[in-house]
């Protein structure tokens, strides 16, 4: 009990400090899921209608929120009335963020336990302890503790079914491999990616059925069924809905080929972009640490295998090579989805801590580990946005105090807006310059709308570096999906637009820039802390 207590002392402090950063509006990404919630709320069905992503959190938001509803309603305030989250009043709109936040964090605090759990069946508690900590004290785990997202569900719903598959395999009990097969299922249904688990699922099998080939692909069968019904017991529209699902399973995998992106192996190794990122993702002294200890863990389990810790090392090698493999085809280039390669690399190294500590004396390990995860914490620490400035209310505090009240205003965007709203002094418009479905398919639909925007031009342009940053990677070479393996998207046409704007020559001069400059160990601000441009339209002489 000691330990629980440690572990979620640390936990609530790292996750809830700086969790009310941006509000009251949101920020994206991640806080950006919240409209589905609410339009469920409001239309009374519980199809979202989109399928880009799985559905289980979509329905936790949205219990989340009918929580919120009877609260509110109580007080007079009925949010069913509202579609959009700008509609919300303000105290309610506060908690339409902070509500999804809180369980953001409390999945983060549950997955350590989990991880103390799972470590605690390797080895002794010491072990098990700093196996936790290593989890808890990462940046990118604490990062997105802060925020409205699956990312924190995602994690602790990888983390479950490899205790329970753990479980199996030290009992036999066809119990536990019946409930590892729902939740995988329910898994996939937070993150198509979490499939990955069936290879988690194979190794176990393997190990209790492995002189009885007849009754392990039996079982295997069995356990299929039960993941196909875990998932459609999180996502079930997606058999009642079963031609948009289908739509949007095959948009997912046409976004590749549609944006541009020639895939990962023909211009930037992977073998030196992923350990990069994953450095800049620990924080180098954990990355290092998980490295030599994950070596270690093979080491010891060639040499003297125990069940449950070659479990666990062949379990999480099984998921991070062909997940890492698949990553490395393009289908898939952001930086987040490396989050589930973090997780498992982090199981992996807790065998390794396990074997550390068979041995006599464990001080000198002790002061180490602890020494390297003290270096996390304080990364994790100073990388926290309680420490950042806003730079959307640093801007909109600029443009109220400098702008003339009545002047047209332009906020060009792709997929969500950064500027809390002006129009209240101002008359605002809000461009989105993308495609159908928020994809930059086709370039002739932006020259239209560029041709249909030159017509009536505002006064002034606000741009956010999560909207050129796409096509400009000089101007923002780490934006967080361009440039995440390295590539351009192949749109010309936009590229030399923001570049003629940018540059002055479209009639437009830049008079206001606020580009956050973090501690450098800040992740970039770019993951929720854009820059934000103001530029002014040029009076003809």
């Amino acid at each position: 009990m000691k330990h629980h207590a440690i572990i979620i002392g640390i936990g609530l402090f790292l996750c809830l400090f700086g969790i009310q950063f941006g509000l009251e509006y949101g920020t994206w990404l991640p806080d950006g899921e919240i409209e589905f919630a609410l339009k469920i709320g409001q239309t009374k069905s519980l199809n979202p209608e989109f399928f880009v992503n799985p559905h289980v959190y979509t329905y936790i938001l949205t219990f989340l929120y009918v929580i919120l509803y009877l609260v509110f309603r109580f007080q007079g305030l009925d949010l069913a009335l509202y579609s959009t989250v700008d509609a919300v009043p303000p105290d309610a709109r506060l908690w339409l963020y902070l509500l999804p936040r809180l369980f953001s964090a409390l999945c983060t605090i549950l997955s350590a336990l989990v991880i103390y759990r799972l470590a605690l069946r390797l080895g002794k508690t010491r072990a098990a302890l700093l196996s936790s900590l290593a989890f808890l004290t990462t940046m990118t785990f604490v990062t997105y503790a802060h925020f409205e997202g699956r990312y924190a569900l995602s994690v602790l719903l990888l983390l479950i079914p490899l205790f329970t598959l753990l479980r199996f395999v030290e009992t036999r009990e066809r119990k536990w491999l019946l409930f590892s097969s729902l939740l995988i299922g329910l898994s996939i249904s937070t993150k198509y990616l979490n499939a990955f688990l069936i290879f988690p699922l194979a190794i176990a099998l393997l190990f209790v059925y492995k002189k009885d080939i007849a009754l392990h692909l039996k079982r295997g069968a069995i356990s299929c069924a039960l993941i196909i019904f875990g998932f459609l017991f999180g996502t079930p529209f997606a058999l009642l809905d079963y031609p948009t699902f289908i739509r949007d399973i095959k948009f997912i995998f046409a976004v590749k080929d549609s944006a541009g992106y020639n895939g990962l192996w023909s211009e930037l190794p992977a073998l030196y972009y992923f350990p990069d990122v994953l450095a800049h993702e620990f924080g180098l002294p954990l990355f290092l640490a998980l490295l030599c200890l994950s070596a270690y863990a093979v080491y010891t389990c060639c040499k003297k295998p125990k069940p449950a810790r070659l479990f666990i090392t062949a379990a999480s090698i099984s998921f991070i090579l062909p997940y890492t493999l698949m990553l490395g085809s393009g289908h898939f280039f952001t930086t987040r989805y490396l989050i589930p390669t973090q997780v498992f690399l982090i199981t992996l190294a807790s065998v390794g801590i396990a074997a550390l500590f068979d041995r006599k004396k464990t001080q000198a390990t002790t002061a180490v580990l602890c020494g390297v995860l003290l270096l996390s914490g304080a990364y994790s620490f100073s990388a926290n946005l309680a420490m950042a400035n806003d730079s959307r209310y640093t801007a909109r505090e600029w443009i109220v105090q400098n702008i003339e009240p009545g002047a047209t205003i332009d906020h060009f965007y792709r997929s969500a807006k950064f500027i809390p709203p002006l129009s209240d002094r101002y008359n605002f418009r809000l461009l989105t310059t993308a495609s159908e479905r928020g994809t930059d398919q086709d370039e002739s639909k932006f020259l239209a709308w560029l041709a249909n925007y030159s017509q009536n031009p505002g006064d002034y342009i606000i741009l956010s570096s999560f909207e050129y940053g796409a096509y400009l990677p000089d101007e923002d070479k780490y934006f967080s999906g361009a440039m995440n393996l390295g590539h351009l998207p192949n749109y010309p046409k936009r590229t030399q637009f923001y570049t003629d704007l940018l540059s002055g020559k479209l009639g437009y001069e830049r008079i206001y820039e606020y580009k956050y400059t973090p501690h450098p160990f800040m992740p970039h601000p770019n993951f929720v802390n854009p820059t934000i441009v103001v530029m002014k339209r040029k009076i003809s002489q």
